[in-house]
């Protein structure tokens, strides 16, 4: 992709599964593989035990990176090295997605 193409990255989609997945602004590379994506996988009850909900609503997303461990294919040094606009975006969609009761 050149620096006149864009790509879409506003757009989260929500699989059958009840994961999600998050479109990446800075892509991750492995050895041979792009991500330009990232899926998350719908939390258990033991990993969203782990949210620091009280700093979470005072902006402090560092308690999301645990659930991210177990939730994602991402070993734990790519979550904590995801760009740090990406972090913020995939922690509030993580948030809007999983976190919060929606209306049936």
């Amino acid at each position: 992709m050149d620096s006149t193409q864009s790509r879409d990255i506003s757009k989260v989609i929500e699989n059958s599964d009840g994961s999600i997945s998050i479109p990446l602004g800075v892509p991750i590379v492995r050895k041979n593989q792009r991500m330009e994506s990232l899926t998350v996988r719908r939390p258990t009850a033991a990993a969203i035990a782990q949210v620091n909900f009280k700093a979470v609503s005072e902006g402090d997303f560092r308690s999301i990176l645990p659930m991210l461990y177990e939730t994602t294919p991402l070993v734990q040094k790519e979550v904590d090295e995801i760009d740090c606009a990406d972090f913020v975006f995939i922690a509030g969609q993580v948030i809007r997605s999983f976190l919060q009761r929606r209306a049936v």
